[in-house]
């Protein structure tokens, strides 16, 4: 192991080590969530909101990489997903994510992981691959996360990362 890969396992630490002390700021809202999304309201999603629409009506399994405490998540299950999965690096935010999903009865699945080493079991499983506002800042290898990404759609199926501004799609060809 390079000093360089000591560095990424540091910083990466860090960051676990982080979100699961702010997740407890998220903690006093979640009931709230549960409410929105049991009277058929998904999250602010902005204008991301119109591009997911079309392509979680029919997806099987929408995958949310980056997911924090679950909103948007279980957002695409509420617009259509049949089936939710949210990777974080946090346990303690995905703990907040399991919660609401047990609450709604949502098919929903969370697993702690780095979104440089996405579970492998997931691979060519998903229908619709997405990452949120905030997700690209904490990427430490952008060529390691795209193909993290692209392994987890099955070929032909979808990404869509959003920007702070705007939403971008992408038709995933991962092999296919």
């Amino acid at each position: 192991m390079s000093s360089n890969d000591t560095s990424v396992e540091a910083l990466t630490e860090a960051n676990r080590s982080a979100w699961n002390i702010v997740a407890a700021n998220y903690k006093p809202g979640v009931e709230r969530d549960i409410s929105d999304l049991r009277a058929g309201r998904p999250s602010p999603l902005g204008p991301e909101l119109e591009a997911l629409r079309p392509l979680l009506l029919g997806c099987n399994r929408a995958i949310h990489v980056a997911c924090s405490h679950g909103q948007d998540a279980l957002s695409f299950w509420l617009l259509g997903a049949r089936e939710v999965v949210g990777i974080d690096v946090s346990e303690e935010m995905l703990a907040l994510a399991r919660h609401k999903a047990e609450a709604l009865g949502a098919p929903a699945s969370w697993r702690v992981a780095d979104m440089l080493a996405l579970p492998a079991d997931l691979r060519e499983t998903a229908d619709l691959v997405y990452t949120g506002r905030g997700a690209i800042p904490w990427v430490l290898d952008l060529d390691a996360w795209a193909t993290g990404i692209a392994g987890l759609l099955i070929p032909g199926r979808t990404f869509l990362r959003v920007r702070r501004a705007s939403a971008q799609r992408a038709v995933g060809q991962s092999g296919g």
